[in-house]
């Protein structure tokens, strides 16, 4: 049927092939390599409306030639069919030099099916452009000979979701492939970033597409069919996907200074256009609000605080969701006379009491810094209000509370009064801890501000050589030393806790070490800010030859070792040298 005849029967609408080539068969990801079917060029992401009624306006010819792939020899009387969509509006087969022809096609996107008795099945895309140009511009198609074995089908299908109204692609949509006549779900997969997506290595048969199941859009099911020729009908398919109707539509947004300075408990109100629906919240300490809202269209937002206003923010909510604009900042024009001040705090261990360093602080989302040694930070130049701080460091659980904070004359206060906030550890399948505490021997009163400092404590064998009588010869002979050793790299670093007003006297000295893998350990407790571990020789001794072990560096006045700590997996091993006789290395 010549495509005269048909084009009165074919509308063909909405197509983005952006990125199509990525998708067709032979192609390799992430290279430049494709194969002639898919260099399709200039590929915008307009909609376009052709009636073929009109083509003689705007019609152009299609020409390209097919070889053999082995000896790239022209292949006369190929059949070529041209489809559109599946279906099938003009043939054709090549001359004795192994071109093909066909005139009069308005410009878009064809498929071509091209089969020869004594050649493997191929199927290939040809784009017209605009211009009448094609791309590829010189078409060459390559074809397998058969083989005597029955052919196996490996084909290839390929689908976009686009937006039905923006006609934007939809990224991450669940895609379901299912078996057409048994209703087995086959596998699935998600539309990519342009809305594309694809099933390979299929087999004849018929199938069911699903795209958009638990999504906020309508799913949409569409069928195609792979023949015993190995020919995909249709080969693409292009889902437009409608928004589904939510029932609570979601935003949220911030409030902040002329310096964009979070502005927390100020009051925002939300109003619909036609002032049907009107809402009122605060803004927490990071200066952040949110709303729910029962319809799409469009809102109104406004904060103040007193006789502080911002000026209307005008948003609009779609039927999917979707906010614009997509992010919400409302500015308020402070008075550049208000007065600031500087919020302090301390973090320590839940457990020891001791203070923690270099934990990081956030206030309302503002990085301000990390603890000193101390465990105590500073965040400079706050505005009043209320605030949200959040605490984080490695060993440790992420804490987070609240606060206000007040300025007057010059006096910066906070509620509650004083800032001090403990940390747990944390749990890390796979590994164990260690807690002790260190004591007064005499008084049995914990010592604080002790380095507390672990070294992996290792079973190793050696060998050496030694010179024996054997026999009554002297004779060289190999012999074996298996000791601990103690690797030189720092493991962790803690101190014992402090005795201060916020640390009970039954935990002054207590120290805990977190995230150990199973095994043996050495811990070294001293004054010294730092340490040097090195390899120190101990022999030879008589029996074990010239070996060298690595050891602690000894300080005879102020150093406190423990040997052969085992750590278990999920436990905590417990220690004090008041309760364990202490062994000097």
């Amino acid at each position: 049927m010549s495509l005269r005849k048909r084009r009165n029967l074919l509308l063909l609408a909405v197509f983005h092939f952006i990125m199509l080539a990525a998708f067709l068969p032979g192609c390799k990801e992430g290279t430049k390599s494709t194969p002639a079917s898919a260099l399709l060029t200039e590929i915008t992401n307009e909609t376009k409306v052709i009636d073929l009624s009109t083509a003689e306006d705007a019609v152009y010819n299609l020409i390209g030639k097919v070889v053999d792939k082995e000896n790239n020899e022209a292949i006369s009387n190929v059949s070529v069919e041209l489809m559109f969509k599946g279906s099938k509006v003009d043939a054709t087969r090549t001359s004795s030099d192994g071109s093909f022809y066909f005139s009069k096609l308005p410009p878009e996107i064809y498929d071509l099916t091209f089969s020869h008795a004594e050649y493997k099945i191929n199927q290939s895309i040809i784009r017209i452009l605009d211009d009448g140009t094609m791309s590829p511009a010189n078409p060459e198609i390559k074809m397998e000979l058969n083989d005597n074995a029955e052919p196996v089908i490996k084909a290839r299908f390929e689908g976009m979701a686009l937006h039905s109204v923006t006609g934007a692609p939809i990224q991450n949509l669940n895609v379901k492939l299912v078996n057409a006549q048994t209703e087995a779900v086959l596998t699935s997969t998600l539309t990519g970033i342009n809305g594309l997506f694809s099933f390979q290595d299929l087999g004849t048969g018929s199938y069911k597409i699903t795209v958009g199941e638990k999504s906020l859009y309508t799913p949409v099911n569409e069928t195609f069919e792979i023949t015993q020729k190995g020919l995909v009908l249709p080969k693409f398919i292009l889902f437009s996907m409608e928004a589904r109707p939510l029932e609570k539509y979601s935003i949220q947004g911030f409030v902040k200074s002329q310096n964009r300075e979070a502005l927390a408990n100020y009051k925002v109100t939300i109003t619909k256009s036609d002032l049907t629906d009107k809402k009122d919240t605060y803004t927490t300490g990071e200066g952040k609000f949110f709303f729910e809202l029962s319809d799409e269209g469009d809102y109104i937002i406004k904060a103040s605080k007193g006789a502080i206003v911002s000026d209307d923010y005008r948003i609009r909510v779609l039927a999917d969701g979707t906010v614009s604009p997509v992010t919400i900042e409302l500015i308020v024009m402070l008075n550049s006379v208000m007065e600031i001040g500087d919020i302090k705090g301390k973090v320590y261990d839940a457990f020891t009491g001791g203070p923690i360093e270099y934990a990081s602080v956030k206030i309302s989302e503002k990085n301000v810094g990390v603890t000193d040694s101390k465990g105590m930070f500073i965040a400079k130049d706050f505005a009043p209000g209320l605030y949200r701080v959040e605490i984080s460091k490695f060993g440790y659980e992420t804490m987070s509370s609240s606060f206000e904070f007040k300025v007057q004359n010059s006096q910066a206060t906070t509620i509650p009064a004083t800032l001090a906030f403990p940390l747990l550890h944390n749990k890390k399948t796979g590994y164990g801890s260690i807690a002790g505490r260190l004591l007064d021997v005499n008084s049995g009163l914990g010592i604080p501000n002790k380095f507390v400092r672990i070294f992996k404590w290792e079973s190793v064998t050696k060998e050496y050589q030694i010179d024996e009588l054997v026999g009554g010869t002297l004779t060289t002979v190999t012999r074996q030393a298996t000791k601990y050793e103690v690797t030189s790299s720092l493991l962790l670093t803690s101190k014992t806790s402090a005795a201060d007003s916020q640390t009970p006297p039954e935990l002054v000295g207590a120290f805990k070490l977190t995230h150990l893998e199973p095994g043996s350990y050495i811990i070294h407790i001293s004054s010294a800010a730092s340490i040097q571990p090195s390899q120190v020789a101990l022999g030879p001794n008589t029996n074990d030859g010239p070996l060298t072990w690595a050891r602690l560096p000894e300080n005879i006045n102020d150093y406190t070792v423990i040997k052969g700590l085992v750590v278990v997996d999920g436990q905590t091993t417990y220690w004090t040298n008041y309760e364990q006789p202490f062994v000097n290395p």
